[in-house]
């Protein structure tokens, strides 16, 4: 029987975190995995789902948090080297693991709707994803394990944990990305 760690909403304010309010279970069994790594795999469809079918127009429009569609599908890319950080700080028996100000620092650029552009970089984002998933499903079964401290929320963090989080952040950002496609 795996106990289930409750899920916690931590709310820590915007000028301690750069990571806003991150919800995860942190002490999910390693039997969770295998769901884990396949509800990640399918982020970089939605995402190709939702972003395909909108008129060009909306991809570079900017309301609601400053960013357009398609600052939020380069930030999901960018973010993509944190996790990969964090999963090598996990596989290496890292104490504390790194901050995202300490691995990786998204650059949020204008970006153009030109539908090479858009499938391009939905194609980066879905071979960083599934190169993320490939190196979570080869890590030895120590890792799985492991726990480290996340810096933000100051809470011990496992490999299912991060799963969930990276999961929690990409429902975010597509959350945020269907309510930007549909204003008009």
């Amino acid at each position: 029987m795996h106990h289930r760690a409750t899920r916690s909403h931590a709310r820590v304010s915007s000028t301690t975190q750069r990571e806003p309010s991150i919800r995860a279970d942190f002490a999910l069994p390693a039997s969770q995995l295998p769901t884990l790594l396949t509800r990640m795999q399918a982020t970089p469809v939605q995402l190709a789902r939702v972003v395909l079918g909108a008129h060009q127009a909306m991809l570079t429009h900017r309301l609601m948090t400053g960013r357009s569609v398609l600052d939020h599908v380069a930030h999901l890319t960018e973010t993509e080297a944190l996790w990969h950080v964090r999963l090598g700080d996990l596989v290496s028996g890292a104490a504390v693991l790194r901050a995202s100000h300490q691995s990786c620092e998204p650059r949020v650029e204008p970006r153009t709707a030109d539908p090479a552009e858009v499938r391009s970089m939905l194609h980066t984002f879905y071979q960083a994803r599934t190169a993320l998933a490939q190196r979570i499903a080869e890590a030895p079964a120590m890792v799985h394990a492991v726990a480290a401290l996340h810096p933000p929320l100051g809470m011990p963090v496992t490999l299912a944990g991060q799963c969930q989080m990276v999961l929690d952040h990409d429902q975010r950002h597509l959350g945020t990305i269907s309510r930007l496609l549909l204003r008009d």
